[in-house]
């Protein structure tokens, strides 16, 4: 099956961050995360351009860092996630939820 750009739309690319090669459906480009993450994922990976792809379990351990870089920097009583109705992004955030529960404090789920 060839994409509009005429290539091979199953065809793996490759994560800018680990460089292995991954079908396209486990990974997502810089320009569709959230600003906050990407400044987060710059810090480690300042030549990853807005149009490379990063592989979703990257992007899933960068936002675990970002939180809890800044639990480091303010004191919280209380992590609340916003989850977008997008159900891959739904996904995420819930998974998100889980992975920082070990950081002690309440964690709250706003939709």
């Amino acid at each position: 099956m060839k994409s509009h750009d005429g290539k091979d739309a199953q065809a793996p690319l490759r994560c800018a961050i680990t460089d292995e090669e991954l079908p396209k459906s486990k990974l997502v480009t810089l320009e569709h995360l959230r600003p906050a993450l990407v400044e987060r994922i710059r810090k480690d990976f300042p030549n990853v351009a807005d149009s490379d792809h990063i592989s979703r379990r990257e992007a899933d351990r960068f936002r675990t860092l970002y939180v809890e870089e800044m639990l480091h920097d303010e004191p919280f009583d209380e992590i609340m996630l916003s989850v977008a109705p997008h159900t891959i992004e739904r996904w995420l955030h819930v998974d998100l939820a889980h992975r920082v529960a070990h950081l002690g404090l309440p964690v709250t789920l706003v939709r």
